[in-house]
């Protein structure tokens, strides 16, 4: 199962076609200066986003609008002196997830990848992280290994809130939320306004008819 996972993901995902930066940002007027403008600005929060899959606490968040065959996401992100807080919304009018093992990718399922270095590597790499959350709040969390990908030892929280239910397709379901915060000192960084990551976020979509997968990155 852990192969099948590794091979999936890379086949559809490499680090060195990252087209999609998050630029950090103290001042939510003025962004920092880029060569070319930016994938997605990421504001710092001056109070803590408590990881509860509600929209309450993510006013002035930088959000990023993606599309598949039938599904709309749309991603936020924001950042304190302690985590990077992750944000997907997906409308899905079917909601399936029955795995709790290396086989989540085929749920409907957030990925999230991180070029923590922004060095554009071909092969995923030890600054290179993905990050999986199914439905039933079920994490992968993988880690780029001389062109691979292993278990991170990394901890976060995540929170999943749907709307609909589960694995039942004779209905129709509106979508669901997935929240993360992933703390910076797992990572081995020290945020600071200006710095900037290769990001990609993707959706897992499985339904009753098939599966789909879209990214924001369009990789």
């Amino acid at each position: 199962a852990g192969s099948l996972m590794t091979n999936a993901s890379m086949a559809r995902f490499n680090i060195g076609s990252y087209v999609s930066n998050m630029v950090f940002t103290n001042n939510p007027t003025s962004p920092p200066s880029q060569p070319s403008a930016p994938d997605l600005i990421v504001q710092k929060t001056s109070t803590p986003i408590v990881i509860d899959g509600q929209l309450t606490d993510w006013a002035g968040a930088g959000a990023a609008t993606f599309t598949g065959a039938n599904n709309t996401a749309t991603g936020y992100a924001l950042w304190d002196d302690q985590n990077l807080y992750i944000r997907l919304e997906v409308k899905d009018t079917q909601l399936n997830a029955t795995f709790a093992d290396a086989n989540i990718w085929q749920d409907d399922t957030l990925e999230l990848f991180l070029d923590t270095r922004h060095d554009r590597s071909t092969s995923m790499q030890e600054d290179d992280y993905h990050v999986l959350v199914n439905l039933n709040n079920v994490q992968l969390l993988l880690r780029g290994n001389n062109g691979t990908q292993s278990p991170a030892s990394l901890t976060m929280t995540s929170a999943v809130s749907r709307q609909g239910t589960l694995n039942n397709n004779s209905d129709t379901d509106s979508g669901y939320t997935v929240e993360l915060a992933i703390p910076w000192s797992q990572l081995g960084i020290s945020p600071s306004s200006g710095m900037m990551f290769g990001i990609d976020l993707a959706v897992d979509d499985r339904d009753a008819t098939g599966f789909d997968y879209f990214d924001y990155a369009r990789i």
